[in-house]
């Protein structure tokens, strides 16, 4: 890894990339300033071919599509012993060559890939110590995580692509003492793109909270006038006091529910069409039924999401049509887990029969016999309450302050 830094910092081969990182965005570049450069030499390096040969081999992990001039940068983090915990290969750039920005890990030579590692930057992560925060920072990518730890941000990870957080990661990092995650996700010019975005926010939001419950969610939002598209521009376009901003907008960052209902009304606002419209209202009583079928403290999410939305945009969704979109989403859960279970026993059954145990084919069939199919639950809400009528019963006189709160004006 020495002679990767070196490469990285002063080599030839390194040159393109160091011109990469340090011109200016409006160029193309990151806009780096020569401090920035050198201090995230502990996070990535750059790959002669030999280099990288000897990488593979000292890591057990090989890129099928990568080489020395297509993929030259390697980013990296150690877990907590100092052992390699986090490797992948990027093109120098925004020059996707071969059509792909990231090597990708050849599984069958390499045996394993990084889906069940630790985020990028974990191994730099404490929730207890006196100078940490309880406050877990996510973005999309390992350079912002990186670039936002230099400038002071702490507990920031990086989960790219869509794989979300794993499930052992989760309960983790409650279990260490995280009590708040903060998602910060890229802003997309295109619309189209940053509906995209909002979905994939919205899908990691409803993970975490089928994962763990009581983990308070925040999502926080580069303003505009910062002409920034992510923590990485932010703070190369502000590299004085661009740490202070930064943690300034996570520090305010509303929480999830409040996010996404300002968000789906700015949206539904825009509309110039009924269609459009109503696909929007359709998405909003679509994820709150979702959230309410998780159940526990994050069934109420589901009711907040709708009544900010109908608060900010004046439309009227009643309870009766959300209880019923609730109650459409549990029968096919339900559906999904009776069919999945049936046709498990099938198999079994099938097995049986083969290896001519009658005897264990009759245990099973008696078990199938036994399965009950769901059936819609006919009692739905038919209170014909709009949303403003819970959102009053939501809110008045609540505390700010409870975590997965906030105030909502229903006057």
């Amino acid at each position: 890894l020495l002679d990767i830094r070196n490469e990285f910092l002063h080599g030839s081969t390194g040159a393109a990339v160091r011109d990469y990182l340090t011109r200016p965005i409006e160029q193309g570049g990151r806009g780096w300033n020569a401090d920035t450069l050198s201090a995230m030499a502990d996070y990535m390096g750059v790959v002669t071919d030999d280099t990288a040969r000897r990488l593979s081999d000292i890591t057990g992990l090989y890129f099928s599509n990568a080489t020395a001039e297509t993929h030259p940068i390697v980013i990296y983090t150690f877990d907590k012993n100092g052992n390699l915990q986090y490797l992948k290969r990027r093109a120098n750039g925004n020059d996707k060559s071969g059509g792909q920005k990231w090597g990708n890990i050849d599984s069958k030579k390499s045996g394993r890939g990084l889906k069940d590692v630790d985020p990028f930057n974990y191994n730099r992560v404490s929730f207890l110590s006196a100078t940490g925060s309880q406050t877990l920072v996510i973005v999309e990518s390992e350079l912002c995580a990186a670039h936002a730890t230099i400038a002071g941000i702490k507990n920031v990870v990086a989960i790219s692509g869509s794989n979300g957080i794993q499930p052992k990661f989760a309960h983790r990092i409650t279990a260490t003492g995280c009590k708040k995650i903060v998602l910060i996700y890229d802003a997309e010019g295109d619309p189209t793109k940053q509906a995209d975005t909002d979905k994939k926010l919205f899908r990691t939001i409803k993970g975490i909270r089928e994962q763990v419950e009581r983990l308070q969610i925040h999502v926080a939002t580069i303003p505009d006038y910062l002409k920034a598209k992510d923590p990485d521009e932010l703070l190369s376009r502000h590299p004085n006091g661009g740490g202070a901003i930064l943690q300034a907008i996570i520090d305010n960052a509303p929480t999830a529910t409040q996010w996404q209902a300002t968000r789906m009304a700015g949206r539904y606002n825009a509309a110039t069409t009924d269609e459009e419209r109503q696909r929007i209202e359709y998405d909003v009583i679509n994820q709150s039924a979702e959230l309410k079928t998780i159940g526990g403290t994050v069934a109420i999410e589901g009711d907040r999401l709708t009544a900010t939305f109908c608060s900010l945009s004046g439309t009227v969704i009643t309870a009766e049509t959300m209880a019923q979109a609730a109650n459409e989403k549990a029968m096919q859960a339900a559906r999904d887990k009776y069919n999945k279970t049936r046709d498990t026993l099938l198999k079994e059954y099938d097995t049986a029969r083969g290896n001519g145990d009658d005897e264990q084919a009759a245990d099973i069939l008696n078990r199938i016999s036994h399965l009950t199919e769901p059936q819609a639950d006919p009692e739905l809400n038919q209170t014909g309450k709009t949303f403003d009528d819970i959102a009053r019963e939501l809110y008045i006189d609540e505390p700010a302050n409870i975590a997965t709160s906030y105030n909502v004006n229903c006057k």
